[in-house]
């Protein structure tokens, strides 16, 4: 498939990739090989992959996982181009995960009818993802801070590869005329969420009413829209308190979109299991 593929950022053991395809029309590519272990994020578009026995229908709010030397075609369901962020990891350190979990995940690494996996994404990931592109976007990119959250990310993505649901199936209808309200959504949270929004904030910049908005939202990412809205600030919060130690945790509180240090505490807690004191004291994520 004829697509633009640019490196943004390499390190000794991965490769960021940005991956936009050229196809705007109904289309379906020729077989594809993916030589490496690799994490994409579907960021734009809609398309079946078909690897051995699967075939995976793929927009946002998912990514693919690709074992090394699998097979694929592509098909574009309509005009919109696909754009994916493409986590692409060495040889050398994909052996690495195999030596070290292949008891826990032995179903995935040494299934030979396996050669892909489609998951489910939250917005805890999907905030992680749009931090990694914003730092390697930036002046002077900190490099240890790219290593984390990549490492951050692959190990969401491996405590979720025994325990798959079945994907919901969605209309053709309602995605080519929703995703990319969902897409744009999404973008606006994640520029947003340390403000006071609302949910009729969201829909006008989406230019849908708010009951379209909240139903569609909820029926295409299977959580709403202030569930999304929270992960993200939960997930920021805890990226200040653990690349920004000296920080108060009132100002994070403050910077990461809560107008309450008790209600931040709260669901900081019931989300990670200790209070943001907790990661003041250790730097480990």
């Amino acid at each position: 498939m004829d697509a633009d593929i640019n490196i943004l950022f390499s390190s000794d053991f991965y490769k960021i990739l940005d991956f936009k395809c050229k196809c705007n029309g109904i289309c379906i590519s020729k077989p594809e090989y993916s030589k490496s272990f690799n994490i994409s994020f579907i960021r734009k578009g809609n398309f079946n992959y078909k690897v051995f026995r699967n075939d995976f229908d793929s927009f946002t709010g998912y990514a693919i996982i690709d074992k090394p030397d699998s097979e694929h075609i592509v098909e574009h369901k309509h005009h919109i181009p696909d754009e994916c962020t493409i986590i692409d990891f060495s040889s050398e350190f994909y052996q690495a995960i195999t030596e070290n979990h292949n008891i826990k995940y032995k179903s995935f690494f040494d299934n030979s009818d396996i050669q892909s996996l489609l998951i489910k994404t939250n917005g805890k990931v999907e905030y992680l993802h749009y931090l990694l592109l914003n730092i390697i976007n930036s002046t002077n990119p900190d490099k240890i801070h790219i290593d984390c959250l990549v490492m951050e990310i692959l190990n969401w993505f491996l405590d979720r590869i025994d325990n798959k649901n079945p994907q919901t199936k969605i209309a053709l209808k309602l995605k080519k005329q929703h995703l990319q309200t969902i897409e744009k959504a999404k973008n606006f949270i994640f520029n947003n969420f340390s403000e006071d929004i609302t949910l009729q904030d969201i829909a006008f910049y989406c230019n849908i009413s708010l009951f379209h908005f909240s139903r569609i939202f909820k029926g295409i990412s299977n959580y709403s829209p202030y569930q999304f809205l929270l992960e993200t600030r939960l997930t920021h919060a805890k990226q200040l308190l653990i690349m920004n130690n000296n920080l108060p945790i009132k100002e994070i509180c403050f910077e990461s979109g809560f107008k309450n240090l008790e209600h931040f505490n709260a669901a900081f807690k019931n989300k990670f299991h200790h209070p943001p004191s907790f990661y003041k004291k250790s730097k480990n994520p």
